[in-house]
């Protein structure tokens, strides 16, 4: 899944909280939080929950900065993907996390 600067931005308008990404409480409070963490210089992983077979599942992915643009591997539930697309608008206007 590639993101152009232009889409994040626009993309970006749910708000998320001042200080670490960390967890984003879910809109439906019997699900897990969707969780973000840094990993590195311009590396964080991000975890989002499924519910299969009678069990929360994690899904779990990358973002990396490249260049002026970000690289998402991994796809978070779509119940999930406000709470990404804020956390990578995030990202971009503070790329220290």
């Amino acid at each position: 899944m590639d993101f152009s600067r232009r889409s994040l931005l626009g993309g970006a308008l749910a708000a998320v909280p001042a200080g670490s990404l960390g967890a984003i409480t879910p809109s439906d409070p019997s699900r897990p939080p969707f969780h973000i963490a840094q990993e590195g210089a311009g590396v964080w992983r991000f975890r989002s929950w499924t519910w299969t077979a009678g069990a929360w599942r994690p899904l779990t992915g990358r973002i990396t900065v490249e260049r002026a643009g970000l690289q998402v591997s991994g796809r978070p539930d779509p119940r999930d993907a406000r709470a990404l697309q804020a956390a990578l608008g995030r990202i971009v206007r503070d790329r220290s996390g």
